[in-house]
């Protein structure tokens, strides 16, 4: 039988009568599963994009079963025999056990808030030319250190670890056990928790892009709207750093295609240059 598994095993103060809290066990599970569906998606379509989602029908390919907790901590399986199933699991295996490597490496320089990056932009922004859409395309993609589908699978377990890494779970701990071809097994404590969380969370403000399309909507209080690409027909994100940038991109609702200068959003060294968010800078006419 083509058997794969996904074991998780929390264990420490988390634990009590090898049972956990619900509210741990339904992250876990949620956390879990979207990883499943951004990694089958990845395999499916070779790349990933922000918003795709699986269909009721490719749930089949990949399903996992999860049976009874056993002893020893909390001890879980989830298990999967499919084809499809022993690709998803090898993948996410090969993902983790990378970037524990890196975690594990030389130390990283630390980068500013991605609001401080994009304020910079902006300072020097009239000295720099912004490139085109499909120029800025091409090179994000080549200069880009992982694939976006590599980001999204990873952001799932950083969510996941966001358990381990709370105070309130004093010194519990989980291990990870990923068997497919291979068998990967990563331990994580409150330390290394908080390493790979932070590592995911990692943002890098891009070069201005000229970006050309339609902005449907915009909120003042979290300073976001939403752009739709003209030469995509993707829906991305759009950011606005403070009040007078809000001001600025207000008006432009009213138009049905307008140009403006934005700045993209890398996340642990990927882009998903349909997709990915956007802070705008300054509108295409006023330069």
């Amino acid at each position: 039988m083509l058997e794969s598994t996904i074991q998780i095993h929390f264990d420490g103060e988390i634990t009590k009568n090898h049972e956990i809290p619900l509210n741990v066990l339904a992250k876990s599970l949620t956390s879990i599963e979207s990883s499943i569906h951004r990694a089958y998606l990845d395999i499916k379509h070779k790349g990933s994009v922000k918003h795709r989602r699986m269909k009721p029908e490719d749930i089949e390919d990949v399903l996992f079963w999860v049976g009874k907790s056993t002893d020893g901590g909390f001890v879980l399986d989830m298990v999967c025999n499919s084809e499809l199933g022993r690709k998803v699991v090898d993948s996410i295996g090969e993902k983790l056990q990378t970037t524990m490597g890196n975690i594990e490496g030389k130390g990283r320089a630390k980068l500013d808030s991605i609001t401080s990056q994009v304020k910079q932009k902006q300072e020097n922004f009239p000295k720099s030319k912004p490139i085109s859409y499909p120029d800025f395309k091409a090179k994000a993609e080549d200069e880009a250190q992982r694939s976006y589908a590599t980001k999204s699978i990873l952001k799932e377990y950083a969510e996941l670890l966001k358990i381990i890494k709370s105070e309130n779970s004093g010194k519990s701990t989980l291990e990870i056990t990923l068997t497919g071809k291979e068998i990967v097994r990563i331990d994580f404590n409150r330390e290394k928790a908080i390493k790979f969380v932070n590592l995911l969370s990692e943002k890098k403000a891009g070069e201005p892009v000229l970006f050309k399309g339609e902005i449907t909507a915009l909120n003042k209080k979290t300073k976001t709207g939403k752009f739709t690409n003209s030469e995509t027909k993707k829906t991305a994100t759009l950011r606005v750093l403070n009040q007078d940038d809000f001001l600025k991109v207000h008006p432009l609702m009213a138009e049905s295609e307008v140009e403006f200068v934005g700045i993209p959003i890398y996340e642990y060294g990927s882009i998903d240059t349909l997709a990915g968010d956007i802070y705008f800078i300054e509108r295409h006419q006023q330069l």
